[in-house]
């Protein structure tokens, strides 16, 4: 299996008590796959006949390349695994002559993260509140300073501290 370019997907502990659990560890490994496969953000890609949108939560492929990617070694198997994850819920297909266009059914609803979304959008706010924290540090160190050289400070050894550093 090739690289993905890194990231992940949630995995909610209700997996265990969906039909998925009981299914064959065969569908399970292919609903993982495609999970883990499909798009977690809009994107487009080229295809024979022209360019294709290719939506948050989808995937685009065929039943060759989900052998390969899943390792399940068996088209006639993964036609299987498809049929069961369609008939959960769990995902949609369309197919054409060149590819399979599969669509995870409550992607959102699986991959929605909460605190990820709040920390994309507080980051430009935290930053800009760390640096007012620092300038009201520095302007109230500013006030109790007094004109003492750095000499005049003498700091006493660290009983804790290593002796011998390699």
């Amino acid at each position: 299996m090739g690289a993905t370019g890194g990231g992940y997907v949630l995995l909610h502990r209700a997996i265990l008590d969906s039909s998925l659990w009981d299914a064959r560890p065969e569908v399970l490994k292919l609903a993982l796959t495609i999970l883990l496969k499909a798009n977690w953000k809009r994107g487009e890609t080229m295809n024979g006949s022209g360019r294709v949108i290719v939506e948050r939560g989808q995937l685009m492929t065929s039943l060759p390349a989900l052998c390969r990617d899943s390792q399940i070694h068996s088209i006639q198997t993964i036609r299987s695994c498809l049929t069961r994850l369609k008939r959960v819920s769990f995902l949609s297909w369309e197919s054409t002559a060149r590819f399979r266009m599969i669509t995870v059914t409550n992607y959102d609803r699986y991959q929605y993260s909460e605190t990820a979304a709040n920390r994309a959008n507080n980051r430009p706010a935290t930053g800009q509140q760390q640096a007012s924290n620092s300038d009201r540090r520095r302007e109230e160190g500013k006030k109790g300073r007094t004109n003492k050289r750095s000499s005049d400070f003498k700091l006493a050894p660290d009983p804790a501290a290593p002796t011998d550093w390699i």
